[in-house]
């Protein structure tokens, strides 16, 4: 009798190969997570400098509208603003007699002939809307804001102070009053949330774009035959390194943009450093200088050696007289 076999069931079927399961094994898993973390490694730094390229790029433009501005100003009263100024807010202080105020005047007469310096019968002004008649010590960043955009007003919301600047009064003999009257139009308009006001002394200065900035550009003006000496350190003391414009020379007597003036952002670490020598094509372009290698006798600022550590600071500042940060970074 012959007999058949019955089929065998599918699900009876068993195979000797392993099972595949979907998806990666934790070997290919940390694989592919090697590879990306390589790969960020290799994106970042590529990122980061092409970030920083777009920055340098946003404070050069920045800058090129200042220098604008400086230069229409330049064309009105045929001077550039000064990079150091005494104001006195009381017709007394004006009295005075030292080279400051001589030299302070000087300027103030080329731009308003018909000044009164005896701030008409009330004989003070408080320039600077602080409710004080003192005397204002301009500095640097802090000519740059007064003199391109006139005077300022300060709003404070919350944390956030805010400062507008409001021009000059129209009438000759007054430029530097308050209140009503028609006012001329400032030559150039900073953001009102990118002031700074370091010696808190109500006179602000600007900042740059990057974010985060805590130090104020620095401004340095040529007149009366040279680069003014009465430069200070950011904070506008004179504890510590004073900011000297740069020079193309290690004697510090031949400075960039000679006749004209020198703005300087202190790029991303907030630093201006010393300043001093800058010599784009030699081995060594920020060097170290002495307390004796200075542009003038009268500058006493300076009372220690400068060294190529203390320059560090510089390399990522940003000027109107380099295409790049200075020291390419």
């Amino acid at each position: 009798m012959h007999h058949t076999t019955p089929p065998r069931n599918s699900h009876q079927v068993r195979s000797n190969l392993p099972r595949r399961t979907s998806g990666f094994t934790l070997i290919e898993l940390l694989a592919v997570i090697v590879v990306i973390s390589i790969l960020i490694a290799l994106l970042l730094p590529a990122i980061s400098s092409v970030r920083k390229r777009a920055f340098v790029a946003q404070v050069r433009t920045e800058i090129s509208a200042i220098e604008s501005a400086c230069t229409a100003f330049k064309a009105e009263y045929d001077v550039v603003p000064p990079s150091y100024i005494i104001i006195p807010e009381t017709a007394a202080g004006w009295s005075s007699n030292t080279a400051d105020i001589r030299e302070s005047k000087a300027f103030i007469r080329q731009c308003w002939p018909q000044f009164d310096f005896t701030y008409g019968t009330a004989n003070q002004l408080d320039i600077n809307n602080d409710g004080t008649f003192g005397t204002l010590t301009l500095t640097n960043g802090e000519c740059l804001a007064f003199f391109l955009g006139g005077l300022s007003e300060k709003t404070v919301e919350g944390s956030t102070t805010l400062w507008r600047s409001i021009g000059f009064s129209k009438d000759p003999a007054a430029p530097f009053k308050r209140g009503t009257g028609p006012r001329t139009t400032p030559y150039y308009d900073h953001p009102g949330n990118r002031f700074s006001d370091l010696d808190g002394d109500d006179n602000p200065e600007y900042l740059d774009p990057i974010a985060g900035q805590t130090t104020p550009y620095f401004y340095a003006a040529y007149g009366n035959g040279g680069y003014s000496m009465k430069s200070y350190n950011a904070s506008g003391g004179s504890n510590e390194l004073p900011v000297l414009p740069y020079a193309q020379d290690n004697l510090n007597k031949s400075p960039w943009n000679a006749k004209t003036f020198q703005i300087v952002s202190p790029g991303y670490d907030n630093r201006l450093g010393p300043g001093g020598p800058y010599k784009p094509d030699s081995g060594t372009p920020l060097p170290g200088y002495t307390s004796l290698d200075k542009p003038s006798s009268s500058w006493t600022n300076l009372t220690t050696d400068v060294t190529v550590a203390n320059r560090e600071f510089e390399f990522d500042n940003i000027t109107n007289f380099a295409s790049t940060s200075i020291g390419g970074r």
